[in-house]
């Protein structure tokens, strides 16, 4: 009992400093990962894939930041739920809040925020195409774990995005779970 007792407060004498000590500054990185639908999205569209680059700026004495994000997400029509076949692809740029937690060289952490989401629908049923898109607001939230070495943080995440569409009244819902690196 006594080791583990002296062994929580080496840790937390190293997690204090550590919370407070932010990369600081900007990074850069890149991003991508699976997009999965969510709620009715899912009855419509198959799991696609995202890419994206990041622009982070952490404060350098305390554990919060600003991030930047722009993405392209793209998600095929469910087979054999329509007829013919189609895609959703989804461009996103998104003004985040950062909050972590560092401790040692891992950076546990959750963010959220708004943007504007360019969504675009494409299909094709017995030899017609046809295509809409439209431009709307939504908001994200989710939590991030990232390794930190100096300047360099490599990270994996899950956020949750929500798009208020409002030609259809509808709400396009889905989870990137996303790995990435920031320099």
């Amino acid at each position: 009992m006594k080791k583990l007792l002296i062994a929580l407060a080496v840790a937390a004498a190293f997690a204090v400093p550590a919370a407070a000590q932010g990369t600081g500054g900007f990074q850069f990185g890149l991003t991508g990962g699976l997009s999965v639908p969510q709620s009715d999205t899912s009855n419509v569209f198959d799991n696609g894939y995202h890419g994206g680059l990041v622009l982070n700026y952490e404060l350098p004495a305390l554990p919060l930041g600003i991030r930047l994000d722009g993405d392209y997400h793209r998600m095929d029509l469910k087979t054999g739920a329509y007829v013919g076949s189609g895609s959703a692809k989804i461009i996103d740029g998104t003004a985040n809040v950062v909050v972590g937690l560092r401790i040692l060289l891992v950076k546990l952490y959750a963010l959220g925020g708004v943007g504007a989401y360019h969504v675009q629908y494409t299909g094709e049923a017995t030899g017609i195409t046809a295509s809409s898109s439209q431009t709307d607001f939504g908001w994200n939230a989710g939590v991030g774990a990232a390794f930190v070495i100096g300047k360099v943080s490599i990270f994996v995440e899950g956020r949750y995005h929500e798009i208020s569409l409002e030609n259809s009244g509808g709400k396009f819902k889905l989870i990137p779970v996303s790995a990435g690196i920031l320099f």
